[in-house]
């Protein structure tokens, strides 16, 4: 192994705690999380979810990992992860199975939050082919070889785009497509979407100009071609992900705050796009998109003001959409995906979540609701106190399975979840646990 680089002990060391003594490394047979939201971006996971232990799940390793919102990404071997306080900027590679340091690349940022708690990265990096693309809270794109972590390109939105930073800097993850990484364009003067080359970072196209924000975009295939579906400030817009055309655009509000953070999410089954917004009186709408077509209609099929998700995500789990509405004292909602209205709410500080498939479908609590819970799927429920919980939900309510304290401190960030292999971050620290 190649001699590691030298590192800020106060951003990342590795405190590597074992929690097993397994002598032989565990065979790695799945494809990873390679980006935001998982494989298919759409924070959905394949595996088992058995009995838990009631003192909770067992831990790995522990890395120290200050400042930043930033999900760890996974291959086969190693885990990623994007960290930093005030202008540092750290980008590492763990060892998948006991969290040791395998390299390491430390740089400057020109902007620093002005709140502690927005303090640090906040995009999640996302790997393509071989390289670690990594976007910096001043919007600086930086592409590192996964194996040793050498900077092979680097851009700066700002200056080839005219990209304008909200104050509480870039947030939006880059979506890679075949050898393009597409990534919004903030608005201001600048293009509202546009598209570097993977291999040299070089500007593949630029869309025409909207008033982005840094909500991640995603890609949806309604008619057999992609679409790259940007929420933006104003409108929800769809591009060609190859040329950067604009094929559609839809009115959502006017006048709106900086940071629509709520990845859309596309249901397939029943061509909706679902988004939601914090800082309006809209809340959460879905368009449907005909059959034979990639564009939505020009009204929403449905509107529910009672969610607005602010800086957290939100899963379609069966038939529903879970996701946490804004605030304190925190609400936790299901909303069914036929007609927008809410099926049930249960207390919970503001998650972040998985939807878990495969599951063994273990008993729910007396405490919580009995039975009706579809036990195909569980959810995986980070909140923002630091506790995880496992979880049964459907149109009849919600059913809490188990729970324990992961952390005793704050956590915005969604888990990321590979097999058995659970990773989670709080404002300190990353956390491999490993499921029954």
């Amino acid at each position: 192994m190649r001699e590691r680089r030298t590192y800020r002990s106060t951003l990342l060391s590795a405190l590597v705690v074992a929690a097993t003594s397994t002598a032989e490394a565990r065979a790695v047979t799945d494809d990873g999380w390679p980006r935001w939201g998982g494989p298919d971006g759409d924070f959905r996971a394949e595996a088992r979810s058995g009995d838990w232990p009631k003192k909770g799940l067992q831990v790995r390793w522990r890395v120290a990992a200050t400042g930043g919102h930033s999900a760890p990404v996974v291959d086969a071997s190693r885990v990623y992860v994007v960290s930093g306080q005030g202008r540092s900027h750290l980008v590492s590679a763990l060892d998948r199975e006991t969290g040791a340091l395998l390299w390491s690349h430390e740089s400057s940022a020109r902007f620093a939050s002005h709140r502690p708690d927005w303090d640090g990265p906040h995009a999640t990096p996302a790997l393509a082919g071989d390289l670690l693309i990594v976007v910096q809270i001043d919007g600086v794109v930086r592409a590192h070889h996964r194996a040793d972590g050498t900077l092979r390109w680097q851009r700066d939105l700002l200056t080839d785009h005219a990209v304008i930073l909200p104050q509480s800097g870039w947030a939006a993850s880059p979506l890679p497509h075949g050898d393009l990484v597409l990534l919004p364009g903030l608005g201001g003067t600048g293009p509202g979407a546009l598209a570097l080359r993977t291999a040299d970072g070089t500007t593949a196209w630029t869309s025409g100009s909207f008033r982005s924000s840094h909500a991640s975009p995603i890609l949806i295939e309604p008619d057999g071609d992609p679409v790259a579906v940007f929420h933006g400030m104003d409108e929800l817009v769809g591009v060609d992900p190859e040329i950067g055309t604009v094929l559609w655009s839809r009115p959502l509000r006017q006048g709106a705050a900086d940071n629509v953070s709520f990845t859309p999410l596309w249901d397939a089954s029943r061509r909706l796009l679902v988004i939601s917004h914090r800082y309006d009186d809209i809340g959460t709408q879905a368009f449907h998109v005909p059959p034979g077509t990639a564009t939505p209609q020009e009204s929403p099929a449905w509107t529910q003001r009672r969610l607005q998700v602010e800086h957290g995500n939100g899963v379609l789990h069966g038939d529903l959409l879970v996701a946490s509405h804004r605030g304190t004292p925190g609400l936790l909602l299901g909303v069914d995906l036929a007609t927008g209205e809410v099926r049930w709410r249960e207390r919970l500080p503001k998650a972040t979540l998985l939807s878990l498939g495969q599951s063994t479908g273990p008993r729910v609590e007396s405490t919580d609701r009995e039975g009706g819970a579809d036990k195909s799927r569980h959810l995986l429920i980070l909140d923002e106190s630091g506790r995880l919980h496992l979880a049964t939900a459907d149109g009849d309510g919600f059913g809490r399975i188990a729970s324990f304290e992961a952390f005793d401190e704050q956590s915005w960030t969604v888990p990321t979840l590979v097999g058995r292999d659970l990773f989670l971050r709080s404002g300190s620290e990353i956390v491999a646990y490993e499921l029954p």
